[in-house]
């Protein structure tokens, strides 16, 4: 193969990379024993996790754009195993206008995380109204896992009566903790929030989300929840 070829090949990989959506370009979780190293020495590849130590930073962002008459979705961070993670926490939503729409928070994780905290923050100017999925329901989704289609691994549902909610900021912001004060390993849970507005909307819009605690299996140098 000459060289001028090989050189079109590996620019237009570039620039596949470059336009791939997060969960695409994610790097593989490491296999087996190794999976909880990145946590010991505090570097994921994904930039998304900001675990340091014991300390888990788990972050999430979507955006909804509007041009012209056309309404783009896009989940442009967060942690799931596709990303290289030992857990979930991921913004995802849906919906054609700026005026209505819908955003789900995606809670899960491998391991017991105490102290547990989730934050969502939504866009202002709308009313939101929040609903946790009840723990006999058995979808959750992320990356190419769906219950409905095969099992998950985190079994244990949280429902709303495991939870504490609290809002603040206006509305605009959701505080989540668990009314035994951990998150347990395996556990997942679910929250959708409905949004509507009558205000002329504005063409871009953010929702994050961000997951923190302390791993309970951790060592003196850092995270030992992976092993």
């Amino acid at each position: 193969m000459s060289k001028r070829r090989c050189a079109a090949i590996a620019a237009a990989v570039a620039i596949a990379a470059s336009v791939a959506p997060a969960t695409a370009t994610a790097a593989p979780a490491l296999p087996g024993p190794l999976a909880g190293f990145a946590d010991v020495i505090g570097i994921h590849s994904n930039p998304a996790n900001k675990t340091a130590g014991c300390q888990v930073d788990w972050n999430s962002s979507a955006t909804k754009t509007q041009s012209g008459t056309e309404v783009k979705n896009e989940i442009t961070s967060g942690v799931s195993p596709a990303r290289g993670d030992n857990g979930v926490t991921e913004v995802q939503l849906w919906g054609n206008s700026m005026t209505s729409m819908t955003w789900r928070t995606v809670v899960a994780t491998d391991n017991e995380i105490a102290n547990y905290k989730l934050v969502v923050k939504l866009p202002a100017g709308y009313a939101y109204n929040a609903t946790i999925k009840a723990s006999t329901d058995n979808w959750f989704g992320v990356d190419q896992l769906d219950n409905r289609k095969a099992p998950v691994k985190w079994t244990k549902a949280v429902g709303p009566e495991g939870l504490h909610q609290a809002w603040s900021d206006n509305g605009t912001t959701l505080t989540v903790t668990t009314v035994k004060g951990d998150l347990g390993a395996l556990n997942r849970f679910v929250i959708e929030f409905t949004a509507t507005s009558t205000a002329t909307p504005p063409t871009s819009l953010t929702t994050t989300a961000r997951s923190t605690g302390v791993l309970t299996k951790c060592g003196g140098n850092g995270s030992l929840g992976g092993l």
